[in-house]
């Protein structure tokens, strides 16, 4: 047996003209997923289970019942979406770019607040 990439399955999906794929996960399986699909016809389909669904989030997608957003990943009204690329990968919520990140944080937490009389 041999392990698949959920892109890999979700590239499968759309070439058997599937109409609408569901990723059901956190923003990670989203993104494996829609990156896939964004290269076929098939609409994508978002069921949040993970730790932060920020993408979901943003679309206002039910966070707490996995049914009510299974029905509207395959009834609900399709949306465009914007995808960015960044160091070759396709991203379609965040993207972190972690010395920055980590940069900030170091100069927040260790200013020197100087007040003036």
């Amino acid at each position: 047996a041999y392990e698949r990439s959920l892109g890999l399955v979700g590239s499968e999906m759309c070439i058997r003209d599937r109409e609408t794929i569901v990723a059901w996960g956190g923003d990670g399986t989203v993104n494996e997923v829609a990156s896939e699909v964004v290269h076929h016809a098939a609409m994508l389909g978002i069921v949040p289970q993970g730790s932060g669904n920020g993408l979901a989030r943003e679309l206002g997608l039910p966070l707490q019942d996995p049914l009510s957003a299974l029905e509207v990943a395959l009834n609900g009204k399709p949306r465009w979406i914007d995808a960015g690329e960044l160091g070759g990968q396709l991203i379609f919520n965040v993207a972190m770019v972690v010395p920055n990140i980590m940069r900030a944080w170091r100069q927040h937490h260790h200013k020197t607040y100087t007040t003036f009389d």
